[in-house]
């Protein structure tokens, strides 16, 4: 499920971004168009985010290893020098953490320029880089934002259908059957409900891949007279 959940990311991202770089320039490209323009390029997207998973979590796969040694040094040696380790790497995790989402951000336009700058995985990742230099916290202004935005409208979305539906789902339940979690009818509720949180969650994945491809766009826009370029190919 989760090799299938990334690769269903990758080619929502790679179609969004052929459809939303149409819509820049006036021109609405159908699903086909935009999967024509997605599919010679998806072998460079699976290892371009394959490489991103590398390179984003690096640091935390390093902390991870070095913490359980220590933790199973410990129990072998039990020494007070040990435990001062075990602290210091415990708070060092959260330092680890935002250095990976520091990586996250300046890698954040690889995917896009696989698929509009026709670039491999290594180029996309370098191209990204030039991109967000100097920009770091505006980038991370707005990707905190539209996450921040979409999180909430889904978790909006998840509460108020969520407890309707548990009332339902414990309404419905037989205290007197042998099983009263296995009926048919709690069953039934409880998978309407991770339903709609699925749906939910689903339907704000498009809203950011389309809102990175538009900061992807504005950033070249600023850094190299893209403008122009999309003037030229407005009326092409």
């Amino acid at each position: 499920l989760l090799a299938l959940s990334g690769l269903a990311g990758v080619l929502v991202d790679g179609v969004l971004a052929s459809a939303v770089s149409q819509l820049v320039i006036g021109k609405k490209a159908t699903f086909r168009e935009a999967w024509a323009q997605v599919k010679p390029r998806l072998l460079a997207m699976v290892g371009t985010a394959l490489l991103l998973m590398l390179i984003v979590g690096a640091p935390l796969m390093l902390w991870a290893a070095v913490f359980i040694a220590t933790f199973f040094a410990y129990y072998a040696v039990s020494s007070e020098t040990v435990i001062n380790t075990v602290f210091a790497e415990l708070a060092l995790l959260f330092p680890v953490s935002l250095g990976c989402f520091a990586l996250a951000v300046r890698c954040l336009y690889a995917p896009i320029c696989v698929v509009l700058e026709q670039r491999r995985p290594v180029e996309a990742i370098k191209r990204s880089w030039a991109l967000t230099r100097g920009t770091f916290w505006l980038t991370f202004g707005r990707l905190f934002l539209i996450s921040f935005i979409t999180s909430f409208i889904a978790g909006m979305i998840n509460q108020v259908l969520g407890s309707v539906l548990s009332i339902v789902m414990f309404a419905t339940i037989d205290p007197s059957a042998q099983n009263p979690f296995g009926s048919t009818s709690f069953i039934a509720s409880a998978a309407v409900l991770v339903g709609i949180q699925t749906l939910s969650y689903a339907l704000i994945v498009p809203i950011t891949s389309a809102y990175q491809t538009l900061m992807y766009v504005d950033e070249r826009i600023r850094r190299e007279n893209f403008a122009f370029i999309l003037a030229q190919a407005s009326q092409a």
